[in-house]
């Protein structure tokens, strides 16, 4: 006793716990996210090593901490899967442990442990784009993204309690996106066998979009729905057709006013005017066979091409190697006379 104080030398486990585990809160509270793991780790650390009893739950708890903050910093499968690792330890011992995560709402952890399921299974996805030719399976990523919508539409909560942390939409708008993109999907797979199926599917998806703000979606689908409804027949066999795009093309052309007034009308959206020139529609059928002969014919006169060009290049090494031969004999005539 010193002045009447006694001073006590040695912390207990528990003391040096809250002590590093309240500057983590402090830290976290001034937006110092890397210091505040620090300490949040060094509070788990003296959980693990002290065998105070208490001290298990407060250890588990400081884990969450440390893990929450990291999934944050970079949310992604392996910060989900750690962050639910940790919780699932925490609940274990105590699923109603309070979190204390600077939210106006009180959040248990055996609620956090079924939003981060979702959300780790959410983040899982594949990306969707709307270059829809780089789907190798698109009914499968359709299965997917439906799957995903329906948990998240069993969810139960108007938002996800971690929402604004994490920016995310609520998780209805989120599923709405998922079974707007599963229609996109589906469609794009069955537009080669039925248009008017997927006629069907992109006016699903639109019906979805109209709950959300995605302009360049409902755009894309809003233009394939224009395309594929568009029916007509090919200029060339007469056949009817319907999906420009995929069953259909427009070709440039020259026509008099005479073909038009006289075939023009033959079929709606026959003949168009666009990019600066008359367009008439092939179907795909006589398209592929012009293709493949304007192909035929390149290679041909690209072999006759490539045999001039060996011809003259044959010509030209056969000159430069007499003309070597000539500037070897005077330069050999040259030293010659100047020994």
């Amino acid at each position: 006793m010193v002045d009447g104080v006694a001073w006590k030398i040695w912390k207990s486990d528990k003391e040096r716990f809250d002590e590093e585990f309240q500057k983590g809160i402090n830290d976290r509270n001034k937006g110092n996210i890397d210091n505040a793991i620090e300490h949040f780790q060094k509070a788990a650390e003296i959980a693990r090593r002290s065998k105070e009893p208490e001290l298990m739950v407060k250890g588990a708890l400081a884990t969450v901490m440390v893990s929450f903050y990291q999934m944050l910093k970079q949310p992604g499968i392996a910060s989900f899967e750690n962050l639910k690792s940790s919780l699932k330890e925490l609940v274990t011992l105590n699923p109603d442990e309070a979190l204390n995560l600077a939210l106006p709402y009180e959040i248990k952890a055996s609620e956090l442990l079924q939003e981060i399921d979702i959300l780790k299974d959410l983040y899982s996805l594949p990306q969707f784009t709307l270059e829809l030719d780089k789907y190798a399976n698109p009914l499968a990523i359709a299965d997917e993204y439906e799957a995903m919508a329906q948990k998240l539409l069993s969810y139960g909560r108007e938002g996800f309690l971690i929402q604004d942390l994490l920016r995310l939409e609520k998780p209805t708008n989120i599923a709405f996106r998922l079974l707007a993109r599963s229609r996109i999907l589906r469609a794009y797979a069955v537009v080669d066998e039925d248009p008017s199926k997927a006629i069907e599917l992109f006016s699903e998806a639109m019906g979805y979009l109209s709950h959300l703000q995605d302009q360049a979606t409902t755009d894309f689908v809003k233009n394939k729905l224009e395309e594929i409804g568009r029916a007509t027949k090919c200029w060339i066999c007469g056949r009817n057709i319907q999906g420009e795009g995929v069953h259909f093309f427009y070709l440039r052309t020259k026509l008099t006013p005479y073909i038009k007034k006289s075939y023009g009308s033959d079929a709606p959206n026959l003949i168009v005017e666009k990019e600066g020139g008359t367009h008439i529609a092939v179907c795909r059928a006589c398209y592929g066979a012009i293709y493949h002969l304007s192909d035929k014919i390149s290679n041909y006169y690209y072999q006759l091409s490539m045999k001039a060009l060996r011809e003259v290049e044959s010509r030209l090494t056969s000159r430069i190697e007499e003309l070597e031969r000539i500037v070897g004999r005077l330069a050999h005539q040259y030293m010659q006379l100047t020994r």
